[in-house]
């Protein structure tokens, strides 16, 4: 029941409208942020903005993000 309502809880963060070029994934206990780009320093930006919403999200929901817990990849096609 539990996952459930962490489901309920994060729903929210997933409908962010953020980017076109952003996709938000939700897993049983993670979300995953995807940014295609063709230059990394736009990407970059794009992901800090991001995160800055997930973080004000998270404040107003009073919710936690484990830092220590992301890790970005880039890969190149």
């Amino acid at each position: 029941m539990s996952l459930f309502l962490r489901c309920i809880d994060v729903n929210d963060v997933i409908e962010l409208n953020i980017d076109i070029n952003c996709e938000v994934e939700a897993y049983a206990d993670a979300e995953c942020v995807v940014i295609t780009g063709s230059k990394v320093a736009s990407m970059e930006r794009l992901a800090i903005s991001v995160f800055e919403r997930f973080i004000d999200w998270a404040s107003n929901n009073n919710f936690t993000f484990d830092m220590n817990k992301t890790e970005t990849i880039l890969f190149n096609t």
